[in-house]
């Protein structure tokens, strides 16, 4: 599907083989690159990267814990390339950091934030709006 330039296809496809797949196997490897790859492409060519549908919240509901943990580390390292391609993206800086700090990395979501801040400028209204929100999360700057 993905040689095919079916890449919204390919991705539901990859995901839904990558948690069906024991923790074990080898394909996860493949997969899990496979995922990323087309992220990549996804931010490359512009196209604002989809959340999961209700397929994909059903097949996470389905993993097993350590299964739906990578995938959802998978979303948020997407997430966070996106934003080192297109960093002017204030929504997604506050998602990136949300995420981080659920995932409990509160360095990730320090760095997030800080970076988020580099971009729009430390005077910027974005850069007040994502400190309020990082603080309404429990983070800060500076810790």
């Amino acid at each position: 599907m993905a040689q095919e330039g079916r890449a919204d296809e390919a991705t539901a496809g990859w995901q839904k083989m990558l948690a069906a797949l024991p923790r074990d196997s080898a394909w996860r490897g493949p997969v899990e690159q496979a995922l990323a790859e087309s992220a990549k492409r996804s931010v490359a060519s512009g196209q604002p990267a989809k959340g999961p549908d209700a397929g994909d919240v059903d097949a996470a509901s389905s993993m097993s814990p350590q299964d739906r943990e990578a995938m959802i580390n998978t979303m948020v390292a997407g997430l966070d390339g996106k934003l080192r391609q297109n960093p002017r993206d204030a929504e997604g800086w506050m998602q990136l950091i949300r995420s981080y700090v659920v995932l409990g990395k509160a360095d990730q979501a320090r760095d997030a934030l800080n970076r988020g801040i580099a971009v729009f400028g430390s005077d910027s209204e974005e850069a007040k709006k994502f400190t309020a929100f990082a603080v309404s999360l429990g983070l800060t700057a500076t810790e």
